[in-house]
């Protein structure tokens, strides 16, 4: 079973997955402005741990959310689009 005490006991158990781990790994090269790695993969992943699955089990996305207070734009969506799926392809 998976204890969590801790953030970094939370880190851990998330580095698990091969995905999120890569994710956590490269998160400075997205640079998004105050960005979250949040939603179902999270609590998949851990689920997924506890009941002794593959840690990607059943997982079909990443949710990576973020806010910039000084660029509310449809291009600044954009840019950061093209960010994610550059970063996806290399």
């Amino acid at each position: 079973m998976v204890g969590l005490k801790t953030q970094n006991d939370l880190e851990i158990a998330l580095r698990q997955n091969k995905w999120l781990g890569e994710i956590l790994e490269r998160f400075e090269e997205v640079a998004l402005p105050d960005s979250w790695l949040v939603a179902g993969c999270i609590a998949q992943t851990i689920w997924n741990l506890v009941h002794g699955q593959p840690a990607e089990f059943g997982l079909k996305d990443v949710d990576l959310i973020y806010f910039d207070e000084l660029d509310l734009s449809f291009e600044a969506e954009y840019r950061c689009h093209l960010t994610s799926v550059r970063l996806k392809r290399e």
